[in-house]
């Protein structure tokens, strides 16, 4: 039917139904077309997890291991389906701030390693994303070398493979 259902799209589990074509233009999709009905919730839940990681990268009192840690930590707090989201608000241009020129939260502190290809469910006219090179397409000051352990299904695949 020319559309793609997300499952992860609201809060209750319901399906959220929107075209491929439309999801190929995050840029342009009004942020309520992909939150319904929870929009003013998970603003104010992404707003606060933005200055928390802001907070901790930023912070001369810890040092970069320990930067990390604390991540990582805050990360484990998440839902696959909530760092799926986290994506989709980053792509939407929402949350903008979450991977540009001067933050790298996504990139360098893998704030949504957890999320999997699975997740981004397709119809018959076709996947988002088919591989794990389609999604770092959308991180192109992503360097190479750190490719591999961006996404943990990335890292699961190699080890199982390698």
């Amino acid at each position: 039917d020319g559309k793609i259902r997300f499952l992860c799209m609201n809060l209750q589990k319901r399906t959220c139904v929107i075209s491929l074509s439309d999801l190929h233009k995050f840029h342009k999709l009004d942020q309520s077309i992909l939150f319904t009905g929870h929009r003013e919730i998970l603003n104010a839940y992404y707003r606060h997890l933005f200055h928390m990681v802001k907070f901790v990268v930023y912070s001369k009192v810890f040092n970069r291991p320990e930067k990390f840690k604390f991540l990582k930590i805050l990360r484990a707090q998440m839902t696959d389906e909530e760092q799926t989201l986290l994506f989709f608000n980053w792509r939407s241009g929402y949350g903008k701030e979450w991977e540009n020129e001067e933050n790298k939260f996504f990139t360098e502190y893998k704030m949504i390693h957890n999320i999997e290809l699975k997740d981004f469910q397709y119809s018959k006219e076709g996947k988002i994303y088919n591989s794990e090179n389609d999604l770092y397409k959308e991180f192109p000051n992503l360097a190479e070398e750190n490719r591999d352990k961006m996404f943990e299904f990335v890292e699961r695949n190699k080890k199982r493979n390698g």
